[in-house]
């Protein structure tokens, strides 16, 4: 999903930055480009914060090297972009129920939590982040006349400003963030060596997580797949005929969340936990006592600690951990 947006930002940009004013087709680019930032957007709101890029490569230019005759087209062919992006999204919020609908949905306690500031990520990559911060502060002339590099950096305050840090979510910004210190590094008149240095301070840490990943995945295979959750998600969608109310960890969300059915992630108060336990047709706990109470019976046992590799950040271990027991109410499925 994150790279899927991330392909429609690029090719957003791409197109944005594509061609001159004069080409026959070139309102038909901008349409696509619109279409594409819609698509990024649909995919994952977050994209929405790696748009801000197409802003000053999309005018800059545009505005700066086109005749006066032509200031008007240069106008009108990005807000055409503008259009073809606000009306799929409007007609997807109209779907969901309207704008307060929508709304309702982003101030919800799981999308809460994506929501903070955080302008470094995992250690792999505030290597990255603090060179793109250094490169800055040394090359702000070529980051003032460069609308792509300015575009980036934009990015990377924007993304920075708004989606918290979780687990995987931060790959989303290090294209972006990696391609500026690239258009940086190619700007400066640093000397070769230091350029080729930098670069491997980046690089030889992301390659060496990367290879730590390729180990962990057969490794940690049985924590990545459960017999017992495969059954218990196809005799949810074959079975039950009627929607069924799931409390569980957020982890969970991909076995659970079907048209039917709705996942409410087990948080809160106390007072909060016991109500949507007590209003469970499952539960996936480790905590018997509650779920017994609730008149919940037992139906079998989650548990996988995954072999942590050194290298890798807890976080990328958050979503293979399992200690849960599934409870089922009697006749909801």
């Amino acid at each position: 999903m994150d790279m899927m947006a991330t392909f429609f930002v690029c090719l957003t940009l791409y197109l944005a930055s594509l061609g001159r004013l004069a080409q026959r087709d070139d309102w038909l680019r901008w349409l696509v480009a619109g279409g594409s930032a819609a698509l990024a957007f649909l995919t994952t709101p977050r994209a929405l914060f790696l748009l801000p890029v197409v802003v000053p490569v999309a005018l800059g230019h545009r505005f700066s090297s086109q005749a006066e005759r032509d200031r008007p087209r240069a106008m009108w062919l990005p807000l055409l972009a503008l259009v073809c992006f606000a009306l799929p999204v409007a007609v997807w919020i109209g779907s969901l129920g309207g704008v307060s609908a929508y709304l309702a949905i982003q101030s919800s306690g799981v999308v809460r939590d994506h929501i903070a500031p955080s302008f470094l990520r995992a250690p792999y990559d505030n290597i990255a982040i603090s060179i793109l911060l250094l490169l800055t502060c040394l090359g702000y002339k070529q980051l003032l006349r460069s609308p792509i590099i300015l575009g980036l950096f934009l990015n990377y305050l924007s993304f920075g400003l708004f989606v918290r840090e979780v687990g995987p979510y931060a790959g989303m910004i290090m294209p972006f963030v990696l391609a500026a210190v690239a258009a940086l590094l190619s700007e400066s008149r640093m000397k070769r060596g230091l350029k080729l240095g930098l670069a491997l301070i980046i690089l030889v840490p992301s390659a060496t997580v990367l290879a730590a990943r390729a180990v962990d995945l057969p490794l940690n295979a049985n924590c990545r797949r459960s017999d017992l959750l495969d059954t218990l998600t196809r005799r949810i969608t074959s079975e039950s005929r009627r929607s069924l109310q799931i409390v569980a960890d957020y982890k969970y969300y991909f076995y659970f969340e079907k048209p039917k059915h709705r996942l409410f992630v087990l948080e809160g108060s106390p007072a909060q936990r016991e109500s949507s336990i007590r209003n469970a047709d499952i539960l996936l706990d480790s905590s018997p006592a509650a779920a017994l109470a609730a008149g919940l019976s037992d139906a079998g046992k989650l548990a996988c600690t995954p072999r942590k590799l050194p290298l890798l950040p807890q976080s990328f271990y958050d979503r293979s951990i399992f200690n849960e027991t599934i409870y089922i109410r009697p006749k909801a499925i």
